[in-house]
């Protein structure tokens, strides 16, 4: 598998192993992937991987943002403003209860 996708299969065993914890990544390893030698990435990823969620989110929040702002007659900046900041807020305070253990 290695040889087959090299840094592309690295790139998926650290993801995975961002996304899931060992009980998980237990309940998702198949024989097919212990046939194939699968072992554990390190646990931590590069940051091209780290920053990519992020990056997505606030392009997201910002495109939802200039939608809503230009619903108004012509561009209303005082509402692309609110409806970033609650976005913003709806979205990290969601992260920041899936991290405390909160589901």
């Amino acid at each position: 598998m290695q040889k087959a996708y090299g840094a592309s299969l690295d790139a998926w065993k650290a993801a995975r192993n961002i996304l899931l914890d060992k009980t998980y990544q237990a309940i998702f390893t198949n024989d097919q992937m212990k046939q194939w030698e699968y072992k554990d990435a390190p646990l931590t990823a590069p940051s091209s991987i780290r920053a990519k969620p992020i990056l997505f989110i606030f392009g997201y929040i910002t495109t939802i943002s200039v939608i809503a702002a230009r619903s108004a007659n012509g561009f209303n900046g005082t509402l692309a403003m609110r409806v970033f900041v609650s976005g913003f807020f709806l979205t990290f305070s969601f992260l920041n209860a899936r991290s405390a253990g909160i589901r």
